[in-house]
């Protein structure tokens, strides 16, 4: 009898041509949405029923993250989520009522920016005056352009001050090789002298090619 009543109501047009089927893993909301929306049968006629606002109602969300699921997006550790925050650099979309936070994609795009500045040698004074360029100024260029400027010429600073350090260490290094007494180390001796030596090296005016 069931059976027979099943056909029955097929052949009335009261049953849909097809069932929506629900899996967690393979139907979307946009696909639920197209299936319902594809259905045959009496559906409009019922009292109260709107298509459309069952669709919206299904349509897919916006993608939100956990502090957890950000930091693992962006392939950085939460204890450094919580660090950009204190500086000001990012903050929450929003809180959940038990207060976790909740980021948008745009919390994310920001903490990648954040770690790719800092990754190119930016301070995060810096990053924090480049967001704020990028939130704000309506043309911002010239100002990124100071910004990065600015931060070359730190850099050429380091890397000089870096090749006088590469200076000592390899003369130091070569006076453990030197013979020495026992319990003399000659390199600690040299240390004593060593950077007095390289840096007078650098202030002497270089001589000219076939000056005397």
């Amino acid at each position: 009898m069931a059976a027979v009543g099943s056909r029955s109501r097929r052949s009335l047009g009261l049953e849909p041509r097809f069932k929506v089927k629900l899996h967690p893993n393979r139907s979307s909301a946009c696909d639920v949405g197209r299936r319902v929306q594809g259905c045959a049968g009496p559906w409009n006629l019922l009292p109260g029923f709107n298509m459309e606002a069952l669709g919206a109602r299904l349509a897919p969300m916006e993608t939100t993250y956990t502090i957890g699921r950000l930091a693992e997006a962006a392939a950085v550790p939460v204890s450094t989520v919580r660090y950009y925050e204190h500086r000001g650099l990012l903050e929450p979309d929003r809180r959940t009522h038990a207060r976790y936070r909740i980021y948008t994609a745009e919390g994310l795009k920001r903490l990648r920016f954040i770690k790719s500045a800092q990754s190119s040698g930016f301070t995060l004074k810096d990053i924090r005056l480049l967001l704020d360029l990028r939130d704000g100024a309506a043309d911002p260029c010239g100002e990124v352009r100071a910004v990065v400027a600015n931060r070359l010429a730190h850099v050429g600073t380091q890397l000089r001050e870096l090749r006088r350090v590469e200076r000592v260490l390899r003369e130091t290094l070569a006076w453990c090789d030197e013979p020495r007494a026992r319990g003399c180390c000659p390199a600690i001796e040299g240390l004593e002298t060593a950077a007095s030596r390289v840096t007078r090296r650098e202030k002497s005016p270089t001589r000219r090619k076939g000056s005397r």
